[in-house]
């Protein structure tokens, strides 16, 4: 507990200013992002996904990043934020609730469309996470099909939101899945780096033809896969610069997953030590790290 408290202590004394007074900020993404809302959906149906331990239907044992991100945002300039991410989702490919709940790229958007069409879209900040479950379980699908699939709609969305007066976009590449224990557990981690380094270079290239297609627009890529290798490597750079005790990179804290409910938490282990909650998701610590390291990005390039 003290190690969280310090941990809040380091966000806290972050004080950052941004030039951009970014009045909402809009998350579009999948379970790394969801703050509950395929957990209602299923609720209404009679089901619990994720069940207990999960924290209150996040995918991890706390809040997600982009909760982390949206409240200190509304705490420190006043800002809104709204989450359409659901667990599950992809870019491309139908997925086991698409019939159920918007988990393909392209619903999100319809929903924020609905709900925000009359907003002054200049001032959002839009932050789109989306691809690993295009690739998590199709391991001997086509390389190259899927990923410029997945890309193909994570552009579509940009454009789209362009179109209404969308200025401002934060996209965030996949961590490399072959280091998950999940494709450990699989044997399918060669299958998930080929689709990670695809996946990211692809990324790459239409984020630069997005920016030639709309210079009036500020689109960053952000590379989630460089931090997550750091902290896969070399631990020990994220525990010393802000305050956290990474210790396991490799196994996941708690071994049942989103299914099972059935396997018990093991009051021995200490989540704050892991780097997975479960065998693909992180844990909450993990979650208010990245929720740091993006706003540090904001600010470098908006502030």
């Amino acid at each position: 507990m003290k190690r969280m408290m310090a941990f809040f202590l380091v966000l806290l004394c972050c004080s950052i200013s941004y030039a951009e007074n970014f009045d909402r900020l809009v998350f579009f993404g999948d379970s790394l992002s969801d703050n509950g809302n395929l957990y209602e959906v299923m609720s209404k149906l009679g089901s619990s996904i994720p069940p207990s331990p999960y924290f209150k239907g996040r995918f991890s044992n706390g809040p997600t990043w982009a909760e982390d991100l949206g409240e200190r945002f509304a705490k420190d300039f006043g800002s809104s934020y709204k989450i359409y991410a659901y667990g599950g989702s992809t870019a491309a490919s139908l997925n086991s609730f698409n019939t159920i709940a918007p988990t393909l790229m392209s619903e999100q958007l319809d929903a924020y469309l609905q709900d925000e069409s009359l907003l002054d879209h200049s001032k959002t900040l839009y932050l789109i996470w989306i691809g690993a479950n295009d690739y998590l379980f199709e391991p001997n699908g086509n390389i190259e099909a899927l990923t410029n699939a997945s890309v193909a709609y994570i552009a579509q969305a940009v454009n789209t939101l362009s179109i209404i007066g969308g200025r401002h976009f934060l996209i965030l590449d996949l961590p490399d899945l072959s280091k998950t224990p999940f494709a450990k557990e699989k044997n399918i981690g060669p299958q998930l780096y080929a689709f990670t380094q695809a996946h990211n270079q692809r990324l790459a290239t239409v984020v630069n033809e997005l920016k030639l297609a709309h210079p009036e627009s500020s689109i960053v890529l952000f590379h989630v896969s460089d931090s997550f290798k750091t902290l896969v490597d070399t631990p020990e750079v994220y525990n010393q610069k802000y305050k956290i005790t990474i210790r396991n990179t490799t196994d996941a804290c708690w071994t049942g997953n989103v299914l099972d409910d059935q396997q018990p938490s093991d009051s021995s282990k200490n989540p704050e030590e892991y780097l997975f909650w479960d065998d693909v998701h992180p844990t909450a610590v993990i979650h208010q790290l990245l929720a740091q390291i993006v706003g540090d990005e904001i600010a470098k390039e908006w502030g």
